[in-house]
């Protein structure tokens, strides 16, 4: 054995009675607080393990729920453009027609095609659109100068003024009253 150097040379020894083949155990024996030392510490890294695992699952929780608010948030937002765009493509499907006649949980694809269809059926002359309310307003002729003089007439008059102020001063007078009015509110 002296060939090799790193062979480890084993010896034994036996210290009971010769013939019963009892080795002398010369191993140190643990000490039996360093085991429970172990086991307790072991037991606290259990207990925090298992306390963020509980933290981590109420927070993936939280995050699910509101991932799905979130999303079912987005879909509403969608829908809402594609009924939007439809009504600008198609101006003769108003909110009445969509409330009435329009799927209700239909997501902003099945809005579109819905619209594509309904507008052909549903003549732009057989409902009146916001546009159109605008559009009568500018349509509207000035009254007659006849009309506006006896009106003229009518309206209270500042003192020390006379009824024959014309159109131009009780106009004045009624723009001077109005925002009086309006400033002590």
């Amino acid at each position: 054995m002296a060939d090799n150097e790193n062979t480890p040379i084993v010896e034994t020894t036996v210290d009971g009675e010769p013939g019963t083949g009892e080795q002398n155990d010369t191993t140190p024996k643990a000490d039996s607080n360093d085991l429970a030392d172990k086991v307790s510490m072991w037991q606290a890294m259990s207990r925090e393990n298992e306390k963020k695992s509980h933290a981590n699952l109420k927070r993936a929780t939280d995050a699910e729920s509101k991932l799905a608010d979130v999303e079912h948030q987005y879909a509403q937002a969608q829908t809402q453009i594609a009924k939007l765009k439809a009504q600008a493509a198609y101006p003769q499907l108003t909110d009445e027609v969509f409330a009435a006649l329009a799927p209700k949980d239909a997501d902003a694809e099945a809005i579109e095609e819905w619209a594509k269809n309904a507008s052909q059926f549903i003549l732009p002359a057989q409902t009146e659109t916001v546009a159109d309310e605008g559009k009568k307003e500018e349509q509207q002729q000035p009254l007659p100068a006849s009309v506006l003089e006896g009106y003229s007439h009518t309206a209270p008059h500042p003192q020390g003024s006379t009824a024959s102020g014309g159109l131009t001063a009780a106009y004045d007078y009624g723009r001077k009253f109005a925002s009086i009015n309006n400033d002590k509110k």
